[in-house]
């Protein structure tokens, strides 16, 4: 496994408890993402470093702990600009992701089909387009050096980013002809008048566990952030009722990176057109509240408040006692 230092940083304006949750929740995933951590440490700041992001200080005393774990790399729980990933990877030594990467990375793991790997991709080349700041691989600038190449010309970092660029418009157009085909089956659906249910909710609430007794269906479950990432539909048999649909998509989390929101369109989609959305929540998380608050955030962003939303507790029998008051308190 891979040695990760784990780095929470915030600003004195923001919510202390909030900057400690999402760090415990950064932990989580690189724990989901095969990664050990071996190292956690906070920062509060009255405004961010340009340079670095984090006081030198600050950076001084990561190094350390850095190479008194024999760490292999930093995760830090802020987004990092492509200067400021190599500026610390020049002190440090050691390779240096932002919660966006880990992200990431654990969706690489996790996608399955052809769509669900092009999502990934799309995600990543938007993420890494603006943090591009050095050729990759090191190369060199291509102007000049020889006969037929002298003048101004085309550096490496520009043709990596246009490279990149054409290889955008490849995948969206492939994710456009995944969108017509996901449009032709719901409209398929509702010709045949099958009333259809999207679960909803934060990441690792269970939806998938859900679907499976709902549906007597044998979709992958685990206790892990983003266990499931393609979408899942199966037929679903209502008691004196006509069948019906349900989907499970990917789940939200705080912080949500906008590239993977504008990659995953067509996935999102499938919640869009649903009649009615069950929003799964996790009775035994402490962070409960904060996690609905996201959901229903994200609900709003979408525009999906005007759909009819049945919420779902879930992990009853892990949750303490007191919880219950809160669920006969809930709106």
């Amino acid at each position: 496994k891979e040695r990760i230092v784990c780095v929470g940083i915030g600003l004195k304006s923001e919510s202390f408890q909030e900057l400690k949750e999402s760090l415990f929740e950064l932990e989580e995933l690189v724990h989901s993402a095969g990664g050990e951590v071996v190292g956690s440490i906070t920062q509060v700041l009255s405004q961010f470093t340009p340079a670095t992001l984090m006081g030198s200080g600050k950076v001084e005393e990561i190094g350390e702990v850095v190479r008194e774990s024999q760490a292999t790399a930093v995760a830090v729980d802020h987004l990092l600009s492509g200067a400021q990933i190599r500026n610390l990877e020049d002190v440090w030594k050691v390779r240096v992701v932002d919660r966006n990467q880990v992200i990431l990375d654990i969706f690489a793991q996790r996608a399955q089909t052809f769509e669900g790997k092009l999502q990934v991709e799309l995600a990543q080349m938007l993420d890494q387009l603006p943090r591009m700041v050095d050729a990759w691989l090191g190369s060199l600038s291509r102007q000049g050096g020889g006969i037929g190449t002298r003048g101004p010309g085309e550096t490496a970092l520009e043709m990596d980013r246009r490279r990149i660029k054409e290889r955008m418009k490849v995948i969206r157009k492939q994710l456009e002809n995944v969108r017509g085909q996901r449009a032709q089956h719901r409209a398929s659906r509702r010709k045949n008048r099958l009333p259809s249910f999207a679960l909803i909710g934060y990441t690792n609430s269970g939806k998938s566990t859900l679907l499976n007794r709902l549906t007597q269906s044998q979709v992958l479950a685990k206790d892990l952030l983003f266990a499931t990432l393609d979408p899942t539909t199966r037929k679903i048999h209502i008691p004196d009722g006509p069948p019906a649909v349900m989907t499970d998509t990917v789940g939200f989390i705080r912080k949500l990176p906008t590239n993977l929101i504008e990659a995953f369109k067509a996935t999102l989609e499938e919640s869009a057109d649903a009649d009615i959305l069950l929003h799964v929540v996790d009775l035994s998380s402490p962070q409960m509240q904060t996690q609905v608050e996201v959901v229903n955030g994200l609900i709003n962003e979408f525009g999906w408040n005007d759909k009819p939303i049945i919420h779902v507790f879930n992990k009853v029998d892990q949750a303490p006692f007191e919880k219950q008051f809160q669920v006969k308190a809930f709106p």
